[in-house]
């Protein structure tokens, strides 16, 4: 029940409806930007399958995923960053300070695969 409802929040959170108020604290924000993380870079591979290439943005993905109309950002209001190098890529958030690297809240938020 869980998971199914940290879907649905990253879900709107993706689709900027804005319905849902969020929770302002700092472990609420972690919890939305990792999931978020996850359906980004799910986003991404599926481009990489149907296209046989990476995007060379995360708004490219507006390509196969219509409920994305504008670069995806963070809890704190920041673009999710978004590196290509060969055939691999990183997708993370530069955290509450909006800043690269940065400690504790401010720290990157980088996805990585379990």
């Amino acid at each position: 029940m869980r998971l199914f409802l940290i879907l649905l929040i990253t879900s709107l959170n993706l689709l900027n409806i804005g319905c849902v108020q969020p929770d302002d604290s700092y472990e609420a924000k972690l919890n939305v930007a990792r999931a978020d993380l996850s359906w980004l870079h799910q986003f991404v591979e599926e481009y990489r399958m149907k296209k046989d290439a990476l995007p060379d943005s995360l708004f490219q993905l507006s390509e196969l995923k219509s409920r994305i109309t504008k670069t995806p950002v963070d809890p704190w209001a920041h673009a999710y960053q978004y590196e290509v190098s060969g055939e691999s890529f990183r997708i993370y958030s530069l955290g509450a300070d909006g800043l690269p690297g940065g400690t504790g809240q401010d720290s990157d938020i980088e996805f990585n695969l379990p």
